[in-house]
């Protein structure tokens, strides 16, 4: 129904973000964009970019990822 009401330009009395509407025109989305809908997002990712790949690297941050696969009742790892 929101689309319908949107495409006939009809007022539904709720507020979109700007991100809402690119996501319909099918448009890229960027951080930048994101920044005053999500603000938390917005930072967090922000941080993850402005980090010092040598500190990623060195495994300073002690950080381990790791994943498990079950088939058949067997758990590989």
């Amino acid at each position: 129904m929101i689309a319908l009401d949107l495409m006939y330009k009809v007022q539904i009395g709720v507020v979109f973000e700007h991100t809402f509407f690119l996501e319909l025109d099918r448009k890229d989305i960027s951080l930048e964009d994101i920044r005053d809908a999500v603000p938390p997002l917005y930072r967090g990712c922000k941080k993850i970019l402005e980090i010092d790949l040598n500190v990623v690297d060195e495994d300073n941050l002690g950080l381990w990822f790791f994943r498990d696969i079950e088939s058949m009742g067997y758990i590989y790892l």
